[in-house]
């Protein structure tokens, strides 16, 4: 349900981000899969540009439930040795309400298939809409966190409320993925209460924290004359809706608006940032003590779990994004 671009401009967030390594305390980690039955979807969408190579030996494998069904989720959710597993960061001090994730927790990100919690992890990524209230609260009830994965910036003609969008805010359709237009995040006064209501939803369902998708339409054909600036005052409205819901917020993609919104975001969940050697763009980041999920779909993972820093936790998926995950 994530992608890098639409593949015309998707270089000019790298431009600058050529950052030298800043010492960041690499520590290159094995990759360890976990076997879990792969369920793709018509609506689950990654990046297509790319397609997964084969990782390393086994070192564990854990079996999954009947993903792709309402069954899945009645798996064992997160292991015991996960309860104790920091979940604080330096940044959880203070009055706020919102969960704020921290270093050395595992993470799942699944947007296809029926949402499968024996895969163990602390915290799962899933699609908000999906996803019911029943399950996000079990998975919760065994120790885990939830992230409501939502598409902020492009309209999806399959979700329920795209009748509410009027057309003028509608652009370009994303290249590679049919239904999918950007969306005018200008438009503050027209998009912000219907993302008002998607972040409703995911408050009312339980999840601890969002995962806004497509907010870089500015360094794609959106059909807009958008800019950096644009992008991020949409997000920074974003980000105090989904703070005042007691919602952490994660940033997609979007590496050179990193140094913009460092202090204000709480994670960051990046597609292939290895592959394209500019994770060190997250450095503002972890050296807040927030997390980096990174995605790795076309790459051997002695190369996606090489020079692996403190803070950063790296997934390799297959690119339906389905329950299958190998970890570094």
């Amino acid at each position: 349900m994530s992608r890098r671009g639409d593949g015309v401009a998707v270089k000019a967030g790298r431009i600058g981000v050529a950052l030298a390594a800043l010492a960041l305390g690499l520590a290159t980690a094995s990759c360890t899969p976990t076997a879990a039955t792969s369920a793709g979807s018509p609506s689950a969408r990654s990046t297509p540009a790319h397609s997964s190579s084969s990782g390393p030996s086994p070192a564990e494998s854990v079996g999954s439930g009947s993903a792709g069904s309402a069954s899945g989720r009645s798996g064992s959710g997160p292991d015991a040795s996960g309860s104790g597993r920091a979940t604080a960061s330096p940044a959880d001090a203070g009055p706020d309400s919102h969960w704020r994730p921290g270093f050395g927790l595992r993470w799942q990100v699944q947007l296809s298939g029926g949402f499968d919690p024996s895969v163990p992890a602390d915290v799962y990524d899933v699609d908000g809409a999906e996803v019911s209230a029943s399950a996000v609260r079990s998975a919760k009830d065994s120790g885990a966190h939830l992230v409501c994965y939502f598409n902020a910036g492009a309209w999806e003609e399959w979700r329920s409320d795209a009748g509410d969008f009027p057309a003028e805010v509608i652009g370009a359709g994303l290249d590679g993925w049919p239904g999918e237009h950007w969306l005018d995040v200008r438009r503050q006064d027209v998009l912000l209460p219907l993302m008002a209501k998607r972040l409703d939803e995911c408050r009312a369902k339980g999840f601890d924290a969002v995962d806004p998708d497509n907010v870089d339409g500015y360094q794609n054909h959106s059909g807009f004359d958008l800019t950096s600036q644009d992008q991020v005052a949409y997000l920074r409205a974003l980000i105090g809706m989904a703070h005042d819901r007691g919602l952490a917020f994660g940033l997609k993609n979007g590496l050179d608006l990193v140094p913009s919104l460092a202090d204000e975001i709480d994670f960051a969940v990046n597609e292939q940032c290895h592959e394209y050697d500019e994770c060190a763009a997250y450095a503002p980041l972890l050296e807040r003590g927030k997390p980096v999920v990174v995605l790795e779909y076309g790459i051997p993972a002695r190369q996606a779990c090489a020079d692996v820093p403190e803070g950063m936790e790296v997934l390799l998926k297959d690119l339906d994004l389905g329950p299958a995950r190998t970890t570094c």
